[in-house]
């Protein structure tokens, strides 16, 4: 057997990185929005077995109301203002669908009835705060805060499962690099 002499040099070869881009900026914040629905599902169910209010679900849904008013808000702000406008034209320039209206402007409707439910699901814990036995109060949270809990869920899922894979398939380089820009001029504010 011959030996093998190896000579190895440092190689100048670097893995790529692949770069952040508006979709991953986009899908890494739904994965936060459904880290966050978590302890809020488990309240409404509890809520929704015992039909007794409780202040520790006072503390959950402000919480997520909380956390509704600053980071969805924020994520929301990001898809309406760095996302959507850009692929609502490309949308529109390619005829891609037999509609004048791109699917964006469905997706934005969406985020208005998120917000309007999650503002009601405030409106009414702060009733039940000050009265408990409100059962018209309680019934109304309950319907709230299960359509968000339906139509958020079902909102990301289309948004990652046909949204963003079409628009990787229609924008050009030059429009992801400018949504990802905007998104992060956003954030830096």
């Amino acid at each position: 057997m011959i030996p093998i002499i190896l000579h190895l040099e440092k190689s100048n070869y670097t893995a790529p990185v692949k770069k952040i881009d508006c979709f991953d900026i986009l899908e890494g914040f739904h994965h936060e929005i459904r880290d966050a629905l978590v302890p809020f599902s488990q309240a409404i169910s509890t809520l929704q077995h015992s039909r007794k209010w409780q202040p520790l679900i006072y503390t959950v849904i402000q919480n997520f109301k909380s956390f509704h008013e600053a980071e969805v808000a924020a994520h929301t702000r990001d898809e309406e203002i760095a996302f959507y406008p850009i692929i609502g034209v490309r949308w529109r320039e390619s005829k891609t669908f037999d509609t004048i209206h791109a699917p964006t402007e469905y997706m934005l409707r969406e985020h208005t009835d998120i917000a309007s439910h999650i503002h009601a699901i405030g409106l009414l814990s702060e009733m039940l705060q000050q009265q408990p036995a409100n059962k018209l109060a309680l019934e109304a949270l309950l319907g709230e805060a299960q359509a968000v809990l339906m139509i958020l869920p079902l909102h990301m899922q289309k948004e990652e499962q046909f949204l963003f894979p079409q628009a990787r398939k229609l924008l050009p380089k030059e429009d992801v690099e400018t949504a990802t820009t905007l998104i992060q001029q956003l954030h830096s504010k």
